[in-house]
């Protein structure tokens, strides 16, 4: 967009300045092109005439010649910080980066978030829209930063006030550095924000972020505090995101010596000196930062930061939450509003119990875990009377092991018919909801097998009883019987029973049947029967042979006559 030339001043005793030449990079044969590249040109030249600050270049003179325009600004003599990270060239050939320590990192980046509070304070904020590191110069003798290269830049009138100056209506900037809303052409003074945090990570990684926009898979590798203070500055949506103001106070904490300001040691021997850290520490060590908070640690640490009002804050929560996850999360999401909220996860997502007869109980269990971060209660209900839940609510914080509810099914007073279905409802509040259908199905089979065992079970104690009994009545009637009375009647049992078994192997000769009671039947009834019979034919049979004898006998007699 433009062409930049180093220049001498003669009107000035040949002081070095910086020329900028508006280029032909719009379509020159649309003549509105033309006019709204000239228009941009003539803004950038107004912002920087309009401001006045150490970390902007100064603007000396503004004019147009043969058509052409130019914009003449100060000279500033130092290296782009994009020299401190791996270049490639066109051909693909690497420029290794100079060494930078951290300390000078941070520092180049606390004076840039000082231009950038700068400029979000003024009457009509200003975003530069390109951030990046070369766009930030250090100087060379005194090492401070400078913000160049304004031609991006526009005004942005504030909500209520009168729509001063043009509106974008087109998309600037670095893919990589750019922020979300501003890759859509909305940008506000926190998109700024974030290209200086996407900044700050290359320099501190040397991970390009022009390379996978919106990913910056290294940042694991750097101090949780410093990794914290960039996540805020980086988020995606403006409106949670640091300010230019809260990301230099955050870095500012990080850089000042620890004998100057108060260290809050975590377990491990990890420590946080500044506020911005310590959401992400409590969610790394939330047992110990549970006890921190009710135990008033936090609190004294806060005010020997001169933070009363948080003082005040942990003082007021640990006695509005007798519940001390509960209370630690309000705590944090008063600190950052912009936190992750806890996400409700169960298993299983359905139960379904199968056959089930009805007095049957039924154990089993569902697992509750948060899959995020913090902690959320969760409450377990049912509205169906035959399911049962112990315990009714349960604590998931982040990390910890899932949490385990019993579910007791009581199928007692359910009617006789197929199907039955139900509902477990888990209530989380800001982490989910989630309902669980239950499904019971009765089979009169399984009642049918369960009422047996249940009478089999109540039997056995009165069979057993019964059978003693029986024992002690044949030891007694042994003794009184004598041996010879004994035997008799042992024989007699035992061909009774001989006998039943004869009538058993007939009657299966002859019906061929399978039915276990008439075998039953007969084997107890039949010898005695068959005795009974046998007797009734013998004195049958003997009347009948009595009778004919003694006809034969008195026949004999009348013939010898």
């Amino acid at each position: 967009m433009g062409a930049v030339y180093l220049a001498r001043d003669t009107h000035a005793f040949d002081r070095p300045c910086v020329i900028k030449e508006m280029l032909d990079y719009y379509d020159q044969r649309d003549p509105q092109a033309r006019t709204k590249a000239e228009a941009r040109f003539r803004e950038e030249g107004r912002i920087l005439a309009s401001l006045s600050h150490p970390g902007i270049p100064k603007i000396y003179a503004f004019f147009q010649e043969e058509g052409r325009y130019f914009i003449v600004m100060e000279y500033i003599q130092g290296e782009n910080l994009a020299s401190y990270v791996t270049q490639r060239d066109a051909l693909g050939q690497e420029t290794p980066k100079k060494p930078l320590s951290e300390e000078e990192i941070l520092g180049c980046a606390i004076q840039a978030c000082g231009i950038l509070a700068y400029l979000a304070d003024q009457p009509r904020p200003v975003v530069h829209q390109d951030v990046k590191p070369a766009n930030l110069i250090r100087e060379r003798i005194v090492g401070d930063v400078r913000l160049v290269d304004f031609g991006t830049a526009w005004s942005r009138h504030r909500p209520g006030s009168a729509a001063l100056g043009h509106q974008l209506s087109s998309v600037y900037g670095t893919m990589g550095y750019a922020a979300p809303e501003q890759c859509h052409g909305r940008p506000v003074p926190k998109s700024d924000v974030y290209s200086l945090a996407a900044t700050i990570y290359h320099l501190l990684t040397d991970d390009d972020p022009r390379d996978h926009p919106g990913q910056f898979a290294e940042m694991g590798q750097l101090r949780s505090d410093l990794r914290s203070a960039l996540e805020l500055a980086l988020r995606p949506d403006p409106h949670t995101r640091s300010s230019a103001r809260q990301l230099g106070e955050h870095l500012e904490s990080i850089v000042t010596p620890q004998r100057a300001l108060g260290a809050f040691g975590f377990p491990g021997g990890e420590r946080i000196r500044g506020v911005s850290a310590l959401p992400a520490m409590c969610d790394k060590h939330w047992e110990a930062a549970r006890g921190y908070l009710y135990n008033g640690d936090f609190q004294r640490w806060l005010r020997d930061l001169n933070r009363l009002d948080l003082a005040e804050l942990a003082q007021s929560v640990t006695k509005r939450y007798p519940n001390q996850d509960q209370g630690l999360e309000a705590f944090l999401r008063t600190l950052d509003p912009g936190l992750p909220r806890p996400k409700l996860e169960v298993t299983p997502w359905e139960m379904d119990l199968g056959h089930v007869a009805r007095e049957e109980s039924i154990p089993r269990q569902i697992a509750l875990w948060n899959g995020t971060r913090g902690a959320a209660t969760a409450n377990v209900s049912t509205a169906t009377p035959w399911i049962r839940l112990r315990p009714p609510a349960v604590e998931l914080v982040a990390r910890a092991s899932p949490v385990t509810v019993s579910v007791s099914i009581r199928t007692r007073d359910l009617p006789l018919r197929g199907r039955h279905q139900g509902a477990i409802q888990v209530d989380a509040g800001e982490a989910g909801q989630m309902t669980i259908p239950v499904w019971a199905h009765i089979s009169l089979w399984r009642e049918a097998w369960r009422d047996l065992q249940l009478g089999w079970r109540g039997a056995a104690p009165l069979a057993a009883a019964g059978w003693r009994s029986s024992a002690r009545w044949l030891r007694k009637l042994k003794k009184r019987l004598d041996a010879a009375t004994y035997g008799r009647l042992r024989w007699f049992l035992g061909g009774h029973l001989a006998a039943g078994v004869a009538l058993g192997v007939v009657w299966w000769a002859v019906t061929r049947s399978r039915d276990p009671l008439g075998y039953l039947v007969l084997a107890l009834v039949g010898p005695p029967a068959l005795i009974v019979a046998l007797t009734a034919l013998t004195v049958v049979v003997a009347l009948l042979w009595g009778t004919l004898a003694g006809a034969a006998r008195g026949l004999g007699r009348t013939f010898k006559r």
